[in-house]
């Protein structure tokens, strides 16, 4: 009887821990995602040769790449 709520509290941990491991690589992603977004957001806005600095999530600067 012990060994069953031994195992049966073992496939609960299992469980929890995969559903967390899960949890946290899908923040993981949406996390790059928007940082990429940003990248490409003020590229598109400040153009070639220079580099989009967020000041916050709303406000950048546009500086001039040096050679």
């Amino acid at each position: 009887m012990k060994l069953t709520y031994w195992i049966t509290a073992l496939l609960i941990t299992l469980g929890v821990g995969h559903i967390a491991a899960q949890a946290s690589t899908e923040g993981d992603l949406e996390d790059a995602a928007a940082l990429s977004s940003r990248e490409f957001a003020g590229q598109a806005v400040c153009g070639k040769g220079k580099t989009a600095v967020w000041r916050d999530n709303y406000e950048h600067e546009c500086l001039k790449e040096l050679p």
